[in-house]
Protein backbone atom coordinates (compact mmCIF):
# COMPACT_ATOMS: atom_id res chain seq x y z
CA UNK A 1 0.00 0.00 0.00
CA UNK A 2 1.20 3.70 -0.56
CA UNK A 3 0.69 6.28 2.48
CA UNK A 4 0.10 10.00 2.02
CA UNK A 5 2.67 12.73 3.91
CA UNK A 6 -0.46 13.45 6.22
CA UNK A 7 -1.29 9.92 7.10
CA UNK A 8 2.94 8.80 7.84
CA UNK A 9 3.37 12.01 9.79
CA UNK A 10 0.29 11.44 12.24
CA UNK A 11 1.38 8.03 13.14
CA UNK A 12 5.26 8.67 13.60
CA UNK A 13 3.89 11.80 15.31
CA UNK A 14 6.14 14.00 13.73
CA UNK A 15 5.52 17.01 11.50
CA UNK A 16 5.12 17.27 7.55
CA UNK A 17 7.85 19.57 7.40
CA UNK A 18 10.71 16.78 9.40
CA UNK A 19 9.05 13.94 6.88
CA UNK A 20 10.05 16.92 3.56
CA UNK A 21 13.47 17.64 5.24
CA UNK A 22 14.10 13.46 5.29
CA UNK A 23 13.22 13.00 2.02
CA UNK A 24 15.41 16.45 0.79
CA UNK A 25 18.54 15.27 2.42
CA UNK A 26 18.03 11.89 1.23
CA UNK A 27 17.61 9.93 4.38
CA UNK A 28 14.00 8.95 3.54
CA UNK A 29 12.82 9.07 0.30
CA UNK A 30 9.25 8.39 -1.04
CA UNK A 31 9.42 4.71 -2.98
CA UNK A 32 6.42 6.88 -5.59
CA UNK A 33 4.85 10.58 -6.39
CA UNK A 34 1.58 10.50 -7.54
CA UNK A 35 0.77 11.39 -10.91
CA UNK A 36 -0.23 14.73 -8.93
CA UNK A 37 3.45 15.21 -7.09
CA UNK A 38 2.16 13.77 -4.19
CA UNK A 39 4.83 11.51 -1.39
CA UNK A 40 3.29 8.32 -1.68
CA UNK A 41 5.22 5.95 1.39
CA UNK A 42 5.60 2.44 1.48
CA UNK A 43 5.52 0.07 4.40
CA UNK A 44 9.05 0.18 3.81
CA UNK A 45 9.82 3.72 3.93
CA UNK A 46 7.79 3.31 7.57
CA UNK A 47 10.01 0.70 8.82
CA UNK A 48 13.07 2.93 7.73
CA UNK A 49 11.53 5.60 9.35
CA UNK A 50 10.84 3.89 12.51
CA UNK A 51 14.43 2.96 13.05
CA UNK A 52 15.59 6.96 12.04
CA UNK A 53 13.60 7.68 15.07
CA UNK A 54 14.79 5.04 17.22
CA UNK A 55 18.75 6.55 16.73
CA UNK A 56 17.47 9.78 17.28
CA UNK A 57 16.26 8.61 20.88
CA UNK A 58 19.86 7.93 20.88
CA UNK A 59 20.97 10.74 20.00
CA UNK A 60 22.29 10.35 16.75
CA UNK A 61 22.77 13.12 14.11
CA UNK A 62 20.51 12.85 11.04
CA UNK A 63 24.30 12.43 9.33
CA UNK A 64 25.43 9.77 11.46
CA UNK A 65 21.95 7.88 11.03
CA UNK A 66 21.83 7.97 7.09
CA UNK A 67 25.64 6.77 7.52
CA UNK A 68 24.36 3.84 9.75
CA UNK A 69 21.70 2.93 7.79
CA UNK A 70 22.88 3.04 4.10
CA UNK A 71 25.91 1.01 5.71
CA UNK A 72 26.03 -2.53 3.68
CA UNK A 73 26.90 -4.29 6.88
CA UNK A 74 23.60 -2.70 8.51
CA UNK A 75 21.08 -5.15 9.48
CA UNK A 76 17.57 -3.57 10.61
CA UNK A 77 17.09 -6.77 12.81
CA UNK A 78 20.10 -7.13 14.39
CA UNK A 79 20.04 -3.24 14.89
CA UNK A 80 16.70 -3.81 16.85
CA UNK A 81 17.53 -6.28 18.64
CA UNK A 82 20.64 -4.36 19.90
CA UNK A 83 18.50 -1.23 20.81
CA UNK A 84 16.04 -3.83 22.74
CA UNK A 85 19.17 -5.33 24.71
CA UNK A 86 19.97 -2.18 26.31
CA UNK A 87 16.55 -0.72 26.51
CA UNK A 88 15.52 -3.74 29.01
CA UNK A 89 18.83 -3.23 31.21
CA UNK A 90 18.21 0.45 31.27
CA UNK A 91 14.23 -0.18 32.55
CA UNK A 92 15.81 -2.96 35.05
CA UNK A 93 17.50 -0.25 36.79
CA UNK A 94 15.23 2.52 36.41
CA UNK A 95 12.30 -0.04 37.96
CA UNK A 96 15.14 -0.38 41.14
CA UNK A 97 15.39 3.56 41.58
CA UNK A 98 11.46 3.18 41.30
CA UNK A 99 10.58 0.80 43.76
CA UNK A 100 13.42 3.12 46.01
CA UNK A 101 11.66 6.18 45.44
CA UNK A 102 8.39 5.17 46.37
CA UNK A 103 9.51 3.19 49.75
CA UNK A 104 11.13 7.06 50.28
CA UNK A 105 8.20 8.75 49.58
CA UNK A 106 6.00 5.50 51.66
CA UNK A 107 8.59 6.50 54.80
CA UNK A 108 8.41 9.74 54.49
CA UNK A 109 4.52 9.72 54.57
CA UNK A 110 4.19 7.53 57.26
CA UNK A 111 6.67 9.23 59.33
CA UNK A 112 9.11 5.74 59.67
CA UNK A 113 12.76 5.27 58.33
CA UNK A 114 14.11 3.11 56.00
CA UNK A 115 16.60 0.41 56.34
CA UNK A 116 19.95 1.87 55.58
CA UNK A 117 20.60 -0.75 52.70
CA UNK A 118 16.94 -0.18 51.24
CA UNK A 119 17.43 3.55 51.29
CA UNK A 120 20.44 3.21 48.95
CA UNK A 121 19.26 0.46 46.56
CA UNK A 122 20.10 1.00 42.76
CA UNK A 123 21.97 4.54 44.12
CA UNK A 124 25.40 2.37 44.09
CA UNK A 125 28.24 4.52 42.62
CA UNK A 126 29.50 1.35 41.74
CA UNK A 127 26.79 -0.26 40.05
CA UNK A 128 25.93 3.05 38.09
CA UNK A 129 29.72 2.78 36.83
CA UNK A 130 29.71 -0.11 35.94
CA UNK A 131 26.02 -0.18 33.78
CA UNK A 132 27.66 3.16 32.03
CA UNK A 133 30.81 1.43 31.19
CA UNK A 134 29.21 -1.58 29.95
CA UNK A 135 26.72 0.47 27.84
CA UNK A 136 29.54 2.66 26.77
CA UNK A 137 31.18 -0.36 25.46
CA UNK A 138 28.49 -1.76 23.63
CA UNK A 139 27.27 2.02 22.08
CA UNK A 140 30.81 2.52 21.10
CA UNK A 141 31.18 -1.10 19.26
CA UNK A 142 27.56 -1.21 17.73
CA UNK A 143 26.58 2.71 16.99
CA UNK A 144 30.23 4.43 17.39
CA UNK A 145 29.72 7.84 19.65
CA UNK A 146 27.51 10.60 19.30
CA UNK A 147 27.55 14.02 20.68
CA UNK A 148 24.55 13.59 23.08
CA UNK A 149 26.07 10.22 23.97
CA UNK A 150 29.76 11.53 24.62
CA UNK A 151 27.82 14.83 26.83
CA UNK A 152 25.88 12.34 28.85
CA UNK A 153 28.59 10.39 29.67
CA UNK A 154 30.95 13.53 30.48
CA UNK A 155 27.73 14.81 32.77
CA UNK A 156 26.98 11.98 34.75
CA UNK A 157 30.68 10.73 35.46
CA UNK A 158 30.87 12.52 38.49
CA UNK A 159 27.27 12.16 40.37
CA UNK A 160 27.34 10.91 43.52
CA UNK A 161 24.90 8.71 45.08
CA UNK A 162 23.22 12.08 46.88
CA UNK A 163 23.36 13.61 43.17
CA UNK A 164 21.61 10.13 41.64
CA UNK A 165 18.53 10.10 44.75
CA UNK A 166 18.05 14.07 43.98
CA UNK A 167 17.69 13.66 39.68
CA UNK A 168 15.18 10.81 40.36
CA UNK A 169 12.97 12.42 43.44
CA UNK A 170 12.98 15.84 41.11
CA UNK A 171 11.39 13.96 38.01
CA UNK A 172 9.61 11.46 40.02
CA UNK A 173 7.86 14.49 40.80
CA UNK A 174 7.55 15.74 37.69
CA UNK A 175 5.63 12.91 36.60
CA UNK A 176 3.47 12.83 39.43
CA UNK A 177 2.24 16.81 38.43
CA UNK A 178 1.59 14.77 34.48
CA UNK A 179 -0.47 11.95 36.41
CA UNK A 180 -2.44 14.87 38.25
CA UNK A 181 -2.85 16.67 35.20
CA UNK A 182 -4.82 13.28 33.57
CA UNK A 183 -8.37 14.67 34.82
CA UNK A 184 -7.55 16.86 31.83
CA UNK A 185 -5.89 16.87 28.51
CA UNK A 186 -2.28 16.57 27.52
CA UNK A 187 -2.19 19.91 26.06
CA UNK A 188 -3.39 21.98 29.33
CA UNK A 189 -0.98 24.78 30.35
CA UNK A 190 -0.42 22.78 33.56
CA UNK A 191 0.71 19.19 31.94
CA UNK A 192 2.47 21.20 29.34
CA UNK A 193 4.63 22.95 31.66
CA UNK A 194 5.31 19.75 33.67
CA UNK A 195 6.87 18.30 30.36
CA UNK A 196 8.95 21.12 29.58
CA UNK A 197 10.22 20.71 32.95
CA UNK A 198 10.95 17.32 32.12
CA UNK A 199 13.05 17.93 28.85
CA UNK A 200 14.84 20.44 30.88
CA UNK A 201 15.75 17.93 33.50
CA UNK A 202 16.91 15.77 31.28
CA UNK A 203 19.33 18.69 29.51
CA UNK A 204 20.18 19.68 32.77
CA UNK A 205 21.83 16.25 34.14
CA UNK A 206 22.27 14.20 30.90
CA UNK A 207 22.44 16.31 27.47
CA UNK A 208 20.79 18.03 25.16
CA UNK A 209 17.23 16.30 24.50
CA UNK A 210 16.59 18.63 21.19
CA UNK A 211 12.64 18.84 20.33
CA UNK A 212 13.11 15.83 18.00
CA UNK A 213 14.93 13.55 20.66
CA UNK A 214 12.32 14.14 23.18
CA UNK A 215 9.71 13.87 20.54
CA UNK A 216 10.90 10.48 19.95
CA UNK A 217 11.49 9.39 23.52
CA UNK A 218 7.19 10.41 23.75
CA UNK A 219 7.01 7.68 20.81
CA UNK A 220 9.01 5.07 22.43
CA UNK A 221 7.48 5.50 25.71
CA UNK A 222 4.39 4.38 24.42
CA UNK A 223 5.35 1.83 21.49
CA UNK A 224 7.62 -0.06 23.55
CA UNK A 225 6.04 -2.46 26.06
CA UNK A 226 9.18 -2.25 28.37
CA UNK A 227 8.56 1.68 28.61
CA UNK A 228 5.19 1.27 28.27
CA UNK A 229 4.44 -1.13 31.34
CA UNK A 230 7.22 0.93 33.77
CA UNK A 231 5.08 4.73 33.39
CA UNK A 232 1.66 2.23 33.56
CA UNK A 233 3.05 1.34 37.06
CA UNK A 234 3.13 4.25 38.07
CA UNK A 235 -0.25 5.52 36.88
CA UNK A 236 -2.72 3.37 34.68
CA UNK A 237 -3.04 5.68 31.40
CA UNK A 238 0.19 7.51 31.88
CA UNK A 239 2.47 6.30 28.50
CA UNK A 240 -0.06 7.04 26.16
CA UNK A 241 -0.92 10.02 27.75
CA UNK A 242 2.68 11.17 28.47
CA UNK A 243 3.28 10.06 25.16
CA UNK A 244 0.23 12.43 23.74
CA UNK A 245 1.82 15.67 25.49
CA UNK A 246 4.91 15.17 24.72
CA UNK A 247 3.99 15.29 20.90
CA UNK A 248 1.84 18.20 21.68
CA UNK A 249 5.00 20.42 22.99
CA UNK A 250 7.55 18.63 20.62
CA UNK A 251 4.93 20.32 17.96
CA UNK A 252 5.13 23.95 19.83
CA UNK A 253 9.18 23.57 19.37
CA UNK A 254 9.24 22.39 15.94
Amino acid sequence: MAYLVNEVAHWAQISVRTLHHYDRCGLLKPDQLSEAGYRLYSDQNLERLQEILFFKTLGFSLKQIQALVESPDYARLHALESQKEWLEKEKQRLDTLMETLDKSIEAIKKGNKMKKKALFKGLSLKEIKAHQAQYAQETEARWGQTEAYRESQKRTAGYTAEDWARIQAEQAEIYQRIVAGMEGRPESPEVQAAVADLRASFCRYYYDCTPEIFAGLGQMYMQDARFRDYYEKIQPGLAAFLSQAIACYSGTQA
